[in-house]
């Protein structure tokens, strides 16, 4: 009985590495990694050169302190973003609720509440 139990172990283990192991490497490598990287740069003092010289916030302090373009930038991004949420998710998502819910069972016999799935 305990073979069969480390078997089927052994067979969870596989399976997570073969279907979640690519997924899991693709989202460290373009979401993770990019973000520890981006978090480490904006503590040094890095240039156009590529050299680090010390650890630092002044890239912060500029950004809070100094920068007068920083509230226009985050009013442009605050419209942009309630524009798209409303104008594509919200407002085409309705559409396509509306549209596929009411449409005739002899238009479209794969879509709707009597879809394909009929018992």
């Amino acid at each position: 009985m305990a073979s069969f139990a480390a078997a089927q172990r052994n067979r969870q283990v596989t399976n997570f590495v073969i279907f979640l192991g690519p997924a899991i490497v693709l989202l460290f490598c373009f979401f993770i990694a990019p973000v520890v990287v981006n978090v480490g740069i904006a503590f040094t003092d890095m240039g156009q050169t590529l050299k680090v010289t010390e650890f630092t916030t002044k890239n912060f302090d500029r950004m809070l302190g100094g920068d007068t373009r920083m509230l226009k930038s985050l009013g442009l991004t605050f419209v942009y973003v309630l524009g798209t949420l409303a104008i594509f998710n919200v407002t085409f998502g309705l559409i396509l609720a509306l549209i596929t819910t009411s449409i005739n069972e002899r238009y479209g016999s794969f879509s709707g509440p009597s879809g394909c799935c009929r018992g």
